[in-house]
């Protein structure tokens, strides 16, 4: 019996594919959890002493005419740790307490730069985009702030009492 070129190519093709399919399935990864790891020292706990943690942040000075005297707020930062369990810590949770803006509330649809970077959790750039944010129309609720790139719910909801729309 003599196979046609189209003929063979098929039968060519067809042993091919069979031979990968096979190939994939046997040589394919075990399921998840099933693998070992056969050099023990890769897997035990190094008797080197865990890295100090980092200093704390040295507090920025009050500006000019606010008293420092604790009837405000403080903008510094307080750390928590968990459990001494003897594993390497990793990085600590860091909670700021915002400090009310000096002038009051801060009108976003009038603030400058300098000005929106007062609000707690906004620095120069998410200041310079809610300042892009407004060109493209006024913000009619403070809630209108989402619509800004970097500002979230919590964000929203750390900064809602020093904002105003007016």
């Amino acid at each position: 019996m003599k196979l046609s070129k189209i003929e063979f190519a098929a039968v060519l093709l067809t042993v091919l594919l069979a031979g990968i399919t096979l190939g994939y399935i046997l040589g394919r990864a075990p399921a998840a959890g099933t693998f070992e790891i056969s050099a023990p020292e890769l897997i035990t706990r190094p008797s080197t002493p865990a890295p100090a943690p980092a200093p704390a942040p040295t507090p920025e000075p009050p500006p000019p005419g606010v008293s420092d005297t604790g009837d405000q707020p403080s903008n510094e930062p307080v750390f928590s740790g968990g459990p001494d369990d003897g594993e390497t810590p990793g990085p600590e949770p860091v909670q700021y307490t915002p400090k009310p803006p000096p002038g009051g509330k801060i009108n976003v649809n009038a603030a400058g730069l300098d000005e929106l970077m007062q609000l707690p959790g906004v620095g120069p750039v998410i200041a310079q985009r809610i300042l892009d944010e407004r060109e493209n129309g006024a913000f009619i609720s403070a809630e209108d702030l989402l619509r800004v790139r970097g500002i979230g719910e919590r964000t929203l909801e750390n900064m809602k009492e020093y904002v105003t729309v007016e």
